[in-house]
């Protein structure tokens, strides 16, 4: 048995693991602040630079299909992925989520960063999008 004054001596322990554990919980908490503010800024200012541009959104291309969110209705009159013509002419696209098949012009792509433009009646759409491992394709 260890006596009573060996546990008197020991009172500063228990303020050194405070101090250490409320460290903890700042480096954490201002690690999850920054995430969070990244996050919402990025989200405001690709949002700004969409709506004020055009009426549609490229959500991806996942599984040789194109999705387009549309705020209304217009047409497409082409469709280029890393300068390949699509053949894909005078689609019209409704209000909602589109789905369009590009996998004739997907097979020949030869970097890993594509630039997909779309030609409507509306606008000239263009935006670079990033090659997985898996052939699925996602914005940037």
């Amino acid at each position: 048995m260890l006596p009573k004054r060996f546990f008197n001596n020991k009172k500063g322990i228990s303020v050194i693991i405070t101090v250490i554990f409320l460290m903890g919980i700042l480096i954490i908490a201002t690690m999850v602040y920054q995430e969070w503010n990244f996050k919402s800024i990025n989200n405001f200012l690709s949002n700004i630079e969409e709506k004020s541009s055009i009426d549609f959104i490229v959500k991806g291309i996942y599984n040789n299909i194109l999705y387009i969110k549309s705020s209304s209705k217009f047409n497409i009159t082409n469709i280029k992925i890393e300068n390949v013509n699509c053949n894909i002419t005078n689609i019209t696209i409704n209000k909602g989520i589109n789905e369009i098949d590009v996998s004739s012009c997907l097979n020949n792509i030869t970097t890993n960063t594509p630039e997909i433009v779309i030609i409507s009646d509306k606008i000239t759409y263009q935006k670079k999008i990033l090659i997985d491992k898996h052939r699925n394709y996602f914005l940037s």
